[in-house]
């Protein structure tokens, strides 16, 4: 299919980017070094208190599906209460990419097509929040640019 820039889903893919944008922004500022030990504490302890210790010998006899699950679901709860901004961040990320993929698809876009777009919209996005939140003077720089690109007076 050729690609049609006025018919392109410019308003899903770019809420795609702000997502990413903002998750980068928001993971910019956090200590994640610190961050990663305490998250997997947690995890353990959050695990061993829904299921206690003897499932563990359960879990391992159900197989390693139910295992892989539970510790899946572990995870996403110790998220929610540790992180439950990061938790919604990664829900609007989730929300954003599937709303740009059927936009993207309903248009007739190939499969490795919608990957690209949606690959550049989300690594951009994610590069760019990161790298303004790491540096405050890129803000003005960005805000100089814009007010240029539309000839804002000041």
């Amino acid at each position: 299919m050729k690609l049609n820039l006025f018919s392109f889903p410019w308003l899903s893919v770019s809420c795609t980017g702000l997502a990413y944008g903002l998750l980068g922004w928001r993971l910019s500022a956090l200590p994640l070094f610190w961050l990663v030990e305490s998250w997997l504490a947690t995890i353990l302890l959050i695990a061993l208190w829904i299921w206690r210790g003897q499932a563990i010998g359960r879990w391992v006899r159900l197989g390693p599906a139910v295992l892989v699950s539970i510790l899946f679901v572990s995870i996403t709860v110790t998220f929610a209460i540790t992180h439950a901004e990061l938790f919604g961040l990664g829900l609007v990320l989730l929300l954003s990419l599937s709303w740009a993929r059927l936009e993207l698809q309903l248009k007739g876009i190939g499969r490795r097509l919608v990957l690209v777009c949606l690959s550049l919209a989300s690594w951009g996005g994610l590069t760019a929040g990161w790298l303004l939140g790491r540096d405050p003077r890129a803000i003005e720089a960005l805000w100089q640019g814009l007010r240029r690109l539309v000839f804002l007076p000041g």
